[in-house]
């Protein structure tokens, strides 16, 4: 779907509520899911959103005035080339092959648009040349 992504964050009394429902229904967007946590503390919900930009930047004003915490995953890994050592780490914990490794120089390359910010990389990175990223560090 090639959309935009972002990390919503719900507190625990809107744990329970169709939200993403409301995202499809109300504003003719597409909602696809890409990670979902739900516990005590309330709900971290990554997901990725498709249509016209002005119904999705109506979604969003919604979400925010639902109390839904929302951060747009633009730029969600940042990799310090002078740290990184193409050890493949990364390649191997990425469900969903955003890391790959080159066959012909043996360099990991990374495809974003693959990227459904899980955060495993960041933790699996041996040298530390992954860290987290934010939208304003396009």
């Amino acid at each position: 779907m090639a959309g935009r992504k972002f990390l919503l964050m719900f507190p625990p009394a809107l744990a329970d509520q169709p939200i993403t429902q409301r995202l499809w229904r109300d504003f003719d967007i597409t909602v696809n899911i890409l990670k979902a946590e739900i516990d005590e503390s309330g709900g971290r919900l990554t997901i990725e959103l498709g249509g016209k930009p002005e119904e999705i930047s109506r979604a969003i004003e919604f979400l925010i005035a639902s109390k839904v915490r929302v951060e747009e995953l633009r730029n969600y890994v940042r990799r310090d080339m002078k740290k990184c050592t193409d050890c493949g780490m990364c390649v191997s914990i990425c469900p969903v092959k955003a890391y790959v490794m080159n066959p012909s120089d043996h360099h990991v390359v990374f495809h974003l648009e693959r990227c459904v910010a899980c955060g495993n990389c960041l933790d699996a990175c041996p040298p530390g040349a992954l860290s987290r990223g934010r939208s304003s560090d396009i």
